[in-house]
């Protein structure tokens, strides 16, 4: 069930694909630009090689992120910033149904493991992990950040975008082409990890597609996210 505030705007958005896919490419350029800077001031200072590094570095990479897509988004104030990116409360029931979408495909794949599927491959928490606690401690807080800044960039901009000149599919289509690049080591781990990772990036789509606020992609795949978060 969604509210009236919830409605799809596409029409009012005049965000175009090629702004997205340029966006895409400049984020993925500043990305491999602060990882190069890390590895050089690790190599002159080993010491810093380490989970707050790590984490560091990504806090680095997802204010860079989502400052590139404010400045291909043209927004120039809060308020309009909230409106085209969909930052609207959503209603109760779309965030309680985002929410245990979020859970049950996690749990699906908590499910397989346990039938003794292999866990999916995930490089960046695995970075984490090898530095011990510090670095578990520190990778459940990418476990939740992501969802924030990936959502309000890739639904929140990029989905609208493309829908301004592609239909539906096409969109889900170049969603999924992105996923696939950004997650390649998980999605190439195995059919556990591939086909849960897809879905949950179709899902959200959909959930942008059909109401107005990010939120409810936020808090679904925020919900995957900290059942994972929860199993570390």
């Amino acid at each position: 069930m969604i509210n009236a505030s919830e409605k799809s705007a596409i029409g009012n958005v005049q965000w175009c694909a090629d702004d997205a896919f340029l966006c895409i490419v400049s984020i993925v350029f500043s990305q491999l630009l602060i990882n190069c800077i890390y590895l050089l001031i690790v190599a002159s200072n080993p010491i810093l090689y380490s989970a707050t590094g790590f984490l560091i570095t990504y806090i680095c990479g997802c204010v860079a992120a989502l400052l590139i897509t404010i400045l291909h988004s043209h927004v120039r104030t809060w308020e309009e910033f909230r409106d085209r990116f969909g930052l609207l409360r959503p209603s109760i029931y779309t965030s309680v149904g985002s929410v245990a979408a979020g859970i049950m495909i996690a749990g699906v794949i908590m499910g397989m493991m346990k039938a003794g599927y292999a866990a999916p491959h995930n490089t960046l928490v695995d970075h984490f992990y090898s530095f011990g606690q510090v670095g578990i401690r520190d990778s459940k807080f990418v476990l939740v950040l992501a969802p924030l800044v990936e959502e309000t960039i890739l639904r929140g901009y990029v989905y609208r975008a493309l829908r301004r000149n592609y239909s539906i599919s096409t969109s889900l289509a170049c969603i999924l082409a992105i996923a696939i690049l950004t997650h390649f080591a998980a999605v190439s781990s195995g059919i556990l990890a591939a086909g849960p990772l897809l879905g949950l990036h179709i899902l959200v789509s959909l959930l942008r597609e059909m109401s107005n606020s990010s939120w409810n992609c936020i808090l679904c795949h925020l919900a995957y996210n900290c059942m994972w978060a929860m199993a570390i």
